[in-house]
């Protein structure tokens, strides 16, 4: 598992599964349609991976630096959450979701991912910082009884722009997270 970066424009998205079960991204900037597909497309594979090792995993959304979506980038992320939500719901492979929103502009990006998904079932959880989500997401493992991964220290992890991680483009990251499952 591994950390990928990718860049539409001026906006950026990390996607962190080197910590698996706790999958971990971070926005910045406003999230792009190419972006969101990208985003909802990795998730899924990494529920899929979830499932197949017959484990479940935690979710963190480092949003303090998100801007605001485009009318068809937000729809992208609520019906790609609905979408997952449904195709993964009844194997429970989703334990919860951390999320630390900065902005009113993320609560409202949460209200439109409710409304989609409802709240049956679905724990989403709001926190004030990333190391929150994170000592949150530690702490929840545990609850559910599965093992956490003994890399990932809540005090120390951060997830910042790195130029050394090299930029994927959407269809390569898509081809690389899948080499990974298999």
């Amino acid at each position: 598992m591994r950390l990928e970066m990718s860049q539409d424009g001026d906006s950026v998205l990390l996607l962190d599964a080197r910590h698996f079960p706790i999958v971990i991204c971070k926005w910045e900037g406003p999230p792009t349609e190419a972006l969101a597909s990208e985003y909802i497309d990795w998730l899924g594979l990494m529920i899929e991976r979830a499932e197949f090792y017959e484990t479940r995993l935690i979710h963190v959304i480092e949003a303090s630096k998100i801007g605001r979506p485009g009318a068809i980038a937000r729809r992208i992320l609520a019906d790609g959450a609905a979408e997952r939500k449904a195709m993964h719901a009844e194997k429970g492979a989703v334990i919860a979701t951390y999320l630390n929103p900065d902005s009113a502009i993320v609560r409202g990006i949460l209200a439109v991912i409710r409304w989609s998904l409802g709240t049956d079932g679905y724990e989403l959880n709001l926190t004030e910082s990333l190391r929150a989500s994170v000592t949150a997401a530690v702490e929840r493992l545990a609850e559910a009884g599965v093992e956490a991964p003994p890399d990932l220290n809540p005090v120390f992890y951060e997830l910042e722009l790195d130029p050394q991680v090299p930029m994927s483009a959407r269809s390569s990251s898509r081809m690389q997270i899948s080499k990974i499952l298999s």
